[in-house]
């Protein structure tokens, strides 16, 4: 059986990007063994560690961490992204401002940077057969669905500006025509900093 996925396609006709790190991949399965072969993947000298079930390279995996829910007390244990997962990160500045008469424009007060707004979005594939990726998506729904607001995560793009704790505010799974072995998701997310509150010294972070 031969699947044709071309993940640059993909992204480009349901989210409108182009994700850099994804491959133009064809593959096809052995029908008596179930292996892949003849899988090709686009050439690049950077240094990844990491690899996509396609053998596609990516340098960021996202993974949620272990954890006991705070709604439930159940054990939650982690959870990752698939390895084509983009991520996209944007923060604004909380600024009030205020007319001047006599004054042209407006003077603006800073008051704090807002949390990270994050946005994923990817696929789960079911590199298989052509049957719905059905465990794929209850894996994520229960990843997205915890009742906790500060999620411990791992991510070297995240990590590095600052992020190690999300809230998951939102799952989009929107249908895909001509693929049934293929389920988009976007997830939209905030960043998070714990902190404790105490009757000596109020909020500490």
């Amino acid at each position: 059986m031969e699947f044709n996925i071309n993940l640059t396609e993909l992204y480009k006709s349901q989210f409108g990007i182009v994700a850099p790190t994804v491959a133009t991949t064809t593959f096809i399965e052995n029908e008596v063994t179930g292996n892949l072969r003849n899988l090709t993947v686009l050439d690049d000298d950077r240094n990844y560690r990491n690899y996509s079930e396609m053998g596609v390279p990516v340098w960021d995996i996202i993974e949620l961490e272990n954890l006991i829910e705070d709604g439930t007390g159940k054990e939650f244990n982690g959870y990752r992204f698939p390895a084509e997962t983009t991520l996209e990160a944007s923060r604004t500045k909380k600024i009030v401002e205020t007319n001047i008469v006599g004054l042209e424009g407006m003077v603006e007060e800073l008051i704090s940077l807002d949390d990270w707004q994050l946005t994923a979005k990817g696929f789960l594939i079911n590199y298989d057969s052509e049957s719905y990726p059905a465990e794929k998506v209850r894996q994520l729904e229960r990843a997205c669905g915890l009742l906790h607001s500060n999620i411990p995560v791992v991510s070297e793009f995240m990590n590095l500006l600052g992020i190690n704790y999300i809230s998951i505010h939102e799952l989009s799974l929107p249908q895909l025509p001509g693929y049934s072995n293929v389920q988009p998701f976007q997830i939209t997310m905030k960043s998070k900093k714990p902190f404790t509150v105490s009757l000596a010294n109020g909020i500490v972070l």
